[in-house]
């Protein structure tokens, strides 16, 4: 057996990243469980997308940002 096609890989990362619809997920599922290229692709996405935060730096988020963002949900939440 080759190695996944591009079209796997896109889906694979669409499943590590919850970007699938629900049929996709159930056609991936589905082939994820007979295929271990498939399996071990997806394995080394989720490792590499769990370490993705330890290699941002953090940052203070500028003052007064938490009031907006409040502030604009309680503004939708009116107006719905």
């Amino acid at each position: 057996m080759g190695s996944i096609s591009e079209a796997e890989q896109i889906l694979a990362a669409g499943y590590v990243l919850g970007d699938l619809s629900e049929s996709e997920i159930t056609q991936f599922e589905s082939a994820l469980v007979t295929n271990p290229k498939l399996q071990a692709e997806v394995a080394t996405l989720q490792l590499a997308f769990d370490k993705l935060p330890q290699g941002l730096s953090r940052i203070n988020p500028p003052p007064g940002l938490k009031a907006k963002v409040l502030e604009s949900f309680a503004v939708e939440s009116i107006i719905d």
